[in-house]
């Protein structure tokens, strides 16, 4: 037995038809004695069933059989999750990616009609390599959907099968929404509710509500506001306000979409939304990993279009502005084509929203790019032809030649590079390694792992380098700050990964032959052989505090990184 529940025991098992290990759950003895009720189940069970999502622990199906004592046996066969359940507390970062993908999953399931109706973090895995799987999706209605309309609570289908210990009602309990606390029937409020439960609990280490007894616990998620005290103190605003629109007694008033809840914690994560406190730590990485790595790109930029145009010829100046058009902020990253000819960046208007904006380099207006409202990060296909970028968690292509974006990803991606054989690597969520999928869609593959013994956190920023044989990307380490990542180099389809140098906290692969990566606030470039992927040479800085003083519209100091690079590395950029 690998667990138990209020759905019963939980049993590792294989499945020798399909030669695949599987989760089997058995059913309470209650329903091999209700013909009816076991026929709404297995209706419910086909519905469940019908969820295929990557943080949604899947069905496979029911199966029948015969105890040793001659009774009737029902089992569900469900997709084994190798992982430890959520544990609480968890870095800031750590609990906005985790809440990122409880979030899409719910949103969903949401769309699709199917509430959870018990999510807890009992009810949540994390796997090894950072992904989230919820368990139990809706089968707390499945279980006994009459039970919903009762007007006793611990009725609650949550609350009564099988479970045995106060311990486990009251921790059910904690994370029911007051409806449902009241004995009203659920609706994917109670959802919200519970998401911001759990968020609370990742976030401070302890339950939002609390009571010695299963009494005391309904009335506190009744009558008692969740202790916000307890919340970090460099806690943002934004996340502070996201807590408590989930958390409102008043279903009315509580957030009425799971959406705009995964909306708000991607804004979270890629840094804009303004913090309570004024100087992020270093160890703050949830709001300066993206935040900072696109002051990089963009300070990039000015080095990667130096490097193409001196590769054209002397003829092209080698250095120029970028200017956002007014009222526009550069909140997502910025790129040059690879054929040298236009720039884009992901912008974010306070009264538009986000968007990706695109301007000729003898053009200096800045355009948007239609259909990519929500957009951030952008980057090229090798021909130039294409924009790829990130709205929300889905991964989005955009010809520049005109016409409707389309989605490769439906969900769990960020920080991509397009490469030669059209492979496009990604980050599939924070806190895991790189994967892969087709530009045209497909089932992404995995690439690298983090390796957790080794005190990996992520795998971040991948650069596909030239024929699509290798990746080079960083690593980022429990104990290092986020400016200490290690850049790493690995072999394509399944080679190994090798460390390259310690501390950086970005990185770009030039044509030249060099990498250019960001180092605390400094530019820096190192000489790097694509064919036997080692560094030759050592770093040489472009250009120092640049990542500090450098902003949007410093078209100064853009042009200072392009004279840098042309005094310090002179003829080692051409061809």
């Amino acid at each position: 037995m690998i667990g138990a529940g209020g759905m019963g025991e939980v049993y590792r098992a294989r499945d020798l038809r399909l030669n695949r290990d599987v989760a089997i759950k058995v059913l309470p003895d209650a329903f091999t004695r209700d013909s009816d009720r076991l026929a709404r189940f297995e209706r419910e069970a086909q519905v469940l069933a019908s969820l295929n999502h990557p943080n949604i622990a899947a069905i496979y199906g029911i199966e029948e059989g015969t105890a040793e004592t001659g009774d009737r046996v029902r089992a569900l066969v469900m997709e084994l999750v190798d992982g430890d359940t959520l544990r609480c507390p968890q870095p800031r970062h750590l609990a906005l990616a985790y809440a990122k993908q409880i979030a899409d999953a719910l949103e969903y399931a949401h769309e699709r009609g199917v509430i959870h109706r018990d999510l807890k973090p009992a009810n949540i895995k994390v796997t090894g390599d950072g992904a989230v799987k919820l368990l139990d999706f809706g089968l707390a209605k499945a279980v006994d959907e009459q039970s919903l309309l009762r007007p006793d609570a611990t009725h609650s289908p949550t609350l009564s099968l099988g479970a045995t210990t106060a311990g486990m009602i009251v921790g059910t309990a904690a994370y029911m929404a007051p409806e449902q606390a009241s004995g009203k029937p659920a609706d994917r409020r109670a959802d919200i509710w519970s998401f911001g439960a759990v968020l609370f609990e990742m976030l401070t280490g302890q339950q939002a509500f609390v009571g010695e007894s299963i009494s005391d616990t309904l009335a506190s998620v009744l009558k008692v506001e969740p202790d916000w005290q307890r919340l970090p103190p460099d806690t943002p605003d934004a996340l502070h306000r996201l807590l408590t629109r989930c958390l409102t007694k008043d279903r009315k008033q509580r957030l009425q979409s799971i959406g705009d809840a995964r909306i708000e914690v991607d804004e979270l994560i890629a840094g804009r939304h303004g913090r309570t406190a004024p100087e992020p730590s270093k160890r703050a990485w949830n709001s300066i990993v993206i935040g900072a790595a696109a002051a990089l790109t963009l300070s990039l930029v000015a080095s990667v279009w130096y490097l193409r145009a001196t590769q054209r010829g002397p003829e092209r100046p080698a250095h120029f502005s970028i200017v956002p058009p007014p009222g526009v902020s550069v909140a997502g990253g910025g790129i040059v084509s690879p054929d040298g000819t236009r720039i884009v960046f992901g912008g974010f208007n306070p009264g538009t929203g986000a968007s990706l904006y695109v301007r000729d380099l003898d053009d200096p207006a800045f355009k948007p790019i239609a259909g990519t409202e929500g957009g951030y990060f952008p980057f090229f296909s090798p021909d130039s032809q294409w924009i790829a970028y990130f709205d929300g968690a889905r991964l989005k292509k955009v010809p520049l030649s005109g016409g409707s974006p389309s989605v490769i990803l439906g969900s769990g991606a960020s920080c991509g590079s397009w490469a030669d054989n059209d492979i496009i690597y990604f980050c599939p969520a924070f806190g895991a390694g790189i994967s892969a999928v087709s530009a045209n869609g497909g089932e992404p593959r995995v690439v690298t792992s983090v390796d957790r013994d080794k005190g990996e956190l992520w795998h971040g920023f991948p650069e596909a380098l030239p024929g699509g044989k290798a990746l080079v990307f960083v690593v980022y380490t429990v104990e290092k700050s986020f400016d200490e990542g290690k850049i790493a180099v690995v072999s394509l389809p399944a080679g190994e990964k090798r460390i390259l140098l310690d501390g950086a906290r970005n990185v770009q692969y030039l044509a030249s032959g060099h990498l250019v990566f960001g180092r605390d606030h400094d530019v820096f470039a190192v000489p790097f052989d694509a064919a036997s992927l080692s560094i030759t040479g050592q770093p040489v800085r472009l250009l120092k505090g640049s990542l500090r003083q450098l902003r949007s519209a410093d078209a100064g100091g853009v042009q200072r990184v392009c004279r840098r690079a042309n005094g310090v590395l002179g003829s080692q950029w051409q061809r």
